[in-house]
């Protein structure tokens, strides 16, 4: 993990900087009022954790297979099926 730290770290903070930006100016202002209080009150917080999460996640994957494209688009394709494939029937 040493050896990868930068692409680490450099993947951590543009997609975290992309996605808070987005979140707050896109995502929430077309969103309803919440129905029921966050887990983690403070919303930096709670990217800061799904950041980690995900990218030990993505990290893990590519040293299982070896492959970074391979491994993005599993995870990416699992998602569409898993959440989005309804919207799309």
């Amino acid at each position: 993990m040493a050896g990868r730290i930068k692409s680490i770290i450099g993947g951590g903070l543009t997609g975290g900087v992309l996605t808070y930006f987005a979140v707050e100016h896109l995502f929430n202002p077309a969103m309803p009022e919440p129905a029921f209080e966050a887990v983690l009150g403070n919303p930096i917080v709670s990217s800061i954790v799904f950041w980690i999460v995900s990218i030990l996640f993505f990290d893990w994957a590519v040293q299982k297979t070896g492959k970074t494209m391979l491994t993005a688009m599993v995870i990416a394709l699992s998602q569409i099926l898993l959440v989005d494939f309804n919207y799309v029937l």
